[in-house]
This record gives structure tokens, C-alpha cells and sequence, in this order.
């Protein structure tokens, strides 16, 4: 019976985080096979949740005074939380919170960019931008990851390894952009105009 805030899903899973707080877990038979209510926060409500691709993690961002970041790894049957860690800023809206491809990452948006909690290294470092996030692609460690962001009146498409830093970073012109990730490539439409990148290794 409550609103939606935020919706995510993997292969086999959906995770739905809902207005009273509730985060539910469903599979693709329909069946709940997790949930999630915290009561630390004055207000409970769920912000922003998203699920690994491999279904093994989930994150929320949840609550009002405080607000709290909760990941969440399987273990066995269940999910365990192993992060909870109060927001620097609370937020009223749904947030980007996302795993890049291989699970190893988390990216949170913040106010001055993105905080980047590594799992494996146990290292959380962040991603200054000058403005709002409005495409990404989040591949594995050792692959490219995309950006795009506003900057003033113009984008930025930004290309980076998580551990390396900035590979390549471009300024568009400003306005609607619609962005494609697939099989090495990215499609970047503007203005009716279709722009084709092609990642190559070496």
C-alpha cells in the first residue's frame, strides 16, 4: 500500500524501496524473498536502492534526521548489512546509487560528485564534478567507465578507470543528450546528431 521511491533489478531479482521505509526484495517468480526497516531515522523512507548484477549486493539510502547509506551482502539465504553510514547531506529525492558491472564498486552521489566505496580494498575516495550526473556506465575495475555531467551551460563526457583516474574528457555543447553503453561502444544522440565511441584496448 505505499509509493514507490525507487526501483532497481538484476537478472533474477527486483528490489523495490518504498515510501514507509520498506526495502522488499522480490524474484522472478514474484516472491519476496527479503526485506529491510530501519527505525534509526526520525522519518523512514526509502531514497534510493539498487542491486548488484550479480544479485549479490543491494544498497539503500534511507531516512530523514539522520539519513543513512546501508549496503547489504548475501549470506546464505539472507542479506547481511556490512556498511551503515550516516549521509553527509540528507536528501529528499531519488539519488544515483549504483554497482558498477562487477560488484566491486558503489557509486553514491554527493554534493561535490560521486563517493566511490571500493569493496575490495575496503577504500572509499570520491569524484569531484561541477555538476549533476545525467548519463553513466559503470564497468568493472579494470575496464572504462563513462560520465556524463553538466558543467555550467555545457557537458562533460568523461571516459576514467576507477583505478587509474581520467583516461579522456571531452566538452559537448549544452543540452538533452541521450547515451547507449554497449559491447565496447557508446552512442552519444544530440540535436539529431548520433555520435559513435569505440573503446579499444591496447
Amino acid at each position: 500500500g505505499a509509493i514507490i521511491t525507487s526501483i532497481d533489478a538484476s537478472e533474477d531479482f527486483v528490489v523495490i524501496g518504498m515510501m514507509n521505509g520498506e526495502l522488499r526484495l522480490f524474484d522472478k517468480d514474484g516472491r519476496q524473498t527479503f526485506s529491510y526497516f530501519s527505525t534509526d531515522s526520525r522519518y523512514s523512507v526509502s531514497v534510493s536502492c539498487t542491486i548488484s548484477d550479480d544479485s549479490r549486493k543491494l544498497a539503500l539510502v534511507s531516512g530523514l534526521y539522520p539519513q543513512f547509506l546501508i549496503c547489504f551482502e548475501r549470506k546464505g539465504d539472507t542479506y547481511l548489512p556490512v556498511i551503515k553510514k550516516e549521509m553527509e547531506t540528507a536528501y529528499r529525492r531519488n539519488i544515483l546509487l549504483e554497482y558498477s558491472s562487477d560488484g566491486q564498486i558503489l557509486y553514491v552521489e554527493n554534493e561535490k560528485g560521486l563517493e566511490v566505496i571500493d569493496f575490495a580494498v575496503q577504500d572509499i575516495r570520491s569524484i569531484e564534478l561541477d555538476g549533476k550526473v545525467s548519463g553513466f556506465e559503470f564497468s568493472s575495475v579494470d575496464d572504462m567507465s563513462i560520465l556524463l555531467y553538466e558543467d555550467g551551460d555545457d557537458a562533460v563526457l568523461r571516459f576514467f578507470r576507477p583505478n587509474i583516474g581520467v583516461v579522456a574528457q571531452f566538452k559537448l555543447p549544452g543540452g538533452d543528450y541521450y547515451m547507449r553503453s554497449e559491447d565496447g561502444r557508446l552512442y552519444l544522440g544530440w540535436n539529431g546528431v548520433i555520435v559513435r565511441y569505440d573503446g579499444i584496448r591496447g
